[in-house]
């Protein structure tokens, strides 16, 4: 029943990105593993007779629970650290930019992170000078809508800046 319970625990946390409930599974199959391994050397060092298998098969049940541990731990690192998100993703939210930001120059300075379900998506959005306020803000909203489309738990800031702020390493925006 704990077998089948944890992978219940591991499959809802990665769905629902919930790092405690995945801690939870991956916490229970460690120890599932454990049981499954102390029964298997207590029943092979008693059938067998050989009183150095149960050390070996209690080390390498020792070994799984340190090797569960760190991968509870990190896992749990990276979501108090901010963790930006993966380069492919990050790949595309350029291209999303560089499609949807016709009328702009540029955009630079693009940060990611992720918090649980959340992904929060941070750039400077440079646009001609002579550009309306309304317009940029069109120009934002239409790239949000695009990056929401694609990544529905986003939450956008487009810091809009005049084109003098333009920097070597930007995004490059498709021309109409």
């Amino acid at each position: 029943m704990n077998a089948a319970w944890c992978f219940v625990l591991i499959r809802a946390g990665r769905r629902l990105k919930s790092a405690a409930l995945e801690a939870d599974g991956q916490h229970l199959l460690a120890d599932v593993i454990s049981s499954f391994g102390v029964a298997i050397g207590v029943a092979l060092t008693a059938y067998f007779a050989l009183p150095w298998l149960d050390p070996l098969l209690a080390s390498l049940v020792a070994l799984n629970v340190l090797w569960s541990g760190w991968r509870i731990i990190r896992a749990s690192l990276r979501g108090l650290l901010d963790e930006a998100m993966p380069e492919n993703d990050i790949d595309h939210l350029k291209t999303i930019i560089a499609h949807y930001g016709t009328g702009a120059v540029q955009a630079h300075d693009l940060r990611t992170r992720q918090d649980g379900h959340s992904v929060f998506v941070d750039f400077h959005l440079i646009v001609p000078g002579d550009m309306t306020v309304l317009d940029s803000h069109t120009l934002c909203d239409q790239i949000e809508a695009a990056i929401k489309a694609e990544f529905p738990n986003a939450r956008i800031q487009i810091h809009v800046e005049p084109e003098h702020k333009a920097k070597k390493d930007a995004i490059v925006i498709a021309d109409a």
